[in-house]
């Protein structure tokens, strides 16, 4: 696993030092140093949590055996995975503004989606699943979840929700669609959204503060169970959805 992530992340500090030479970035080479230091961290967070034996308490390790599930080792999630660590290690370079860093224009400027693209088609996906992988990449930038866990816990399901649906590209990634005169949200996407956000918690909180990775992954893994549920209740119909979600942060 240490020459794994030693590997990857020499690699990845080659690749920035050359994207810095090729685009005159101003970042020195110690801001260099603690973005390959951060994707190494994330990475080995990551390998870990996938590669853990399973755990006799499973009731108190439920979290964790929910993010281990949902990074099984296929092409498309570990794809994503690493190409949203590549790309949060890349935006450091080429957008200096951390606000704008949790956006999508740099990336889309930098047309970042078509080597990734290449890369996955490379790993074996067909075009339409590449290009997914590469729509995944785009949304995990976002962050979607945070301000959401931020919030106080009767307020983060209505605030999650709205922050998701009231943003284009995210709606359409989620599947939202009309039907009859109901708008929708699609089952899949919806618990592929919900995986990825426990999933980001897990990997950057166990990277930056490990005592507080339990803690984070469990409020991240209730409030997804906690949306899996509403969805279901409301037949995915999203304006049930939503009345279910802020009624009870009322």
């Amino acid at each position: 696993l240490d020459r794994l992530v030693v590997a990857w992340q020499s690699r990845a500090g080659d690749a920035l030092r050359a994207i810095r030479a090729a685009t005159g970035s101003a970042v020195s080479d110690a801001e260099i140093e603690v973005l390959t230091a951060k994707f190494g961290c994330r990475f080995r967070v990551a390998l870990a949590v996938a590669l853990a034996p399973p755990a006799d308490d499973r009731a108190a390790r439920a979290p964790e055996a929910f993010v281990a599930a949902a990074l099984p080792p296929d092409a498309t999630t570990w794809g994503a995975l690493l190409g949203w660590l590549s790309a949060e290690a890349i935006g450091g370079v080429l957008e200096p503004n951390p606000a704008l860093r949790a956006g999508r224009g740099w990336f889309d400027r930098a047309r970042l989606g078509r080597v990734l693209a290449d890369a996955f088609r490379w790993r074996g996906l067909d075009e339409g699943a590449a290009w997914w992988t590469v729509e995944t990449v785009r949304h995990l930038l976002a962050r979607p979840g945070d301000d959401a866990l931020a919030a106080p816990e009767p307020d983060r399901a209505g605030r999650l929700v709205r922050a998701w649906v009231s943003d284009d590209d995210l709606a359409r990634w989620l599947g939202v669609n009309r039907h009859e005169g109901l708008v929708y949200v699609n089952r899949e996407s919806l618990e592929a959204a919900l995986r990825w956000m426990v999933i980001l918690v897990a990997v950057t909180v166990g990277a930056d503060d490990p005592e507080a990775t339990r803690a984070a992954v469990g409020a991240a893994f209730a409030l997804a169970r906690r949306l899996a549920a509403d969805a279901d209740a409301a037949g995915y119909e999203l304006g049930g959805l939503l009345e279910r979600t802020t009624a009870a942060g009322r």
